[in-house]
């Protein structure tokens, strides 16, 4: 099982999904509350509130018919040996989107009932075979086929993960457009970017304060239109805009020439 390289399509791996549910449906119909309420306890769990699942797990209490509630789940690859850098990026993703809904489900619906898990390759390398799935990771929803917040189709469907559904609060609108919500993802604090913020806006002043006290602004105001012109086309044809505009899937290679679906910075998307 490759952790990187091409991507199963969606219908492909919602069609092995329902064969899988075809096969096992006598093991679907276990009462829904009693599911919630195994789900719930293993997200307890975690302190972030993602079950963890195991292959048997997966197939009774996510994939199981006829359930009044959904569950989100991450399938990936975590361990250290597999070096799937996506996987990494969308766990912290769907832990954040999780956290956040923790505390947000007190004053929710009670009827919308959402449980966010995660099957990892340990535990269902041999499902992940016959789903067909060449890389990884993959997020599904299995929607609540009855009850107050029942989808009119509650077929299966995959969240296409690039740059922008990949980021915390991407995934939080993806997923709130699906179920009507708006999901605040739990983000802690990045004092690395608080710092580089004040960083850049402390050399911004001091190249004001250079440009003011040094330079002959009258002869500057000549040439203004032609380095805004400049530094125009130079942002738009930046590697970040390039990548807020057409929101690619972060594609890469590795030195030893494997595929990367992510990569960490823009300017290596770029390239």
């Amino acid at each position: 099982m490759k952790t990187r390289g091409a991507r199963a399509g969606p219908m492909r791996i919602l069609l092995v999904v329902l064969a899988v549910l075809a096969l096992l449906l006598c093991v679907g119909k276990e009462a829904s509350a009693q599911s919630v309420k195994t789900l719930q306890k293993l997200a307890n769990k975690d302190r972030d509130g993602v079950a963890k699942l195991d292959a048997g797990q997966f197939i009774k209490h996510a994939v199981a018919d006829n359930k009044d509630y959904s569950v989100v789940v991450q399938m990936t690859a975590l361990l250290p040996q597999y070096k799937c850098t996506a996987c990494k990026t969308v766990d912290a993703s769907l832990r954040a989107v999780s956290r956040g809904w923790k505390r947000q489900r007190g004053s929710a619906d009670p009827a919308l009932q959402i449980v966010f898990a995660t099957l990892d390759m340990e535990d269902g390398e041999d499902l992940f075979r016959q789903m067909g799935l060449e890389g990884l990771p993959h997020l599904i929803i299995f929607p609540a086929g009855k009850g107050a917040r029942a989808f009119e189709n509650p077929s299966p469907r995959e969240m296409p993960l690039n740059a922008r559904t990949s980021d915390p609060r991407g995934m939080a609108t993806k997923l709130g457009e699906l179920f009507s919500i708006e999901f605040k993802p739990d983000l802690p604090t990045d004092y690395a970017k608080h710092l580089t913020n004040a960083a850049a806006v402390a050399a911004a002043a001091l190249a004001a304060y250079l440009v003011y006290t040094h330079v002959d602004l009258r002869r500057l105001g000549r040439s203004a239109g032609a380095i805004g012109t400049i530094l125009f086309v130079l942002l738009m044809t930046s590697g970040f805009m390039w990548n807020r505009i057409n929101t690619p899937k972060y594609v890469g290679h590795t030195r030893g020439g494997d595929v990367l679906l992510f990569l960490p910075t823009n300017g290596q998307q770029y390239s």
